[in-house]
């Protein structure tokens, strides 16, 4: 999976459940929440990656977040 496609996936996945649990209606309020969710959950990746090759990869996965 692109960088992209993961950032975009993992964002969306914390809005979700978000969007469900607090109210129906679209919030740049819960997109903000859910993209630091998202980073959060990246960071915990990043230190545990075992590789170089891993970390590049959830650090790019971060930064495209954070792009959002």
């Amino acid at each position: 999976m692109t960088v992209q496609e993961k950032s975009k996936e993992l964002v969306w996945k914390y809005y979700h459940n978000i969007e469900h649990t607090i109210s129906d209606e679209y919030s740049d309020k819960d997109w903000e929440i859910a993209k630091q969710c998202s980073i959060i959950a990246v960071d915990y990746l990043m230190k545990e990656s075992e590789t170089m090759t891993s970390l590049d990869y959830w650090f790019n996965v971060k930064t495209e977040i954070q792009k959002l």
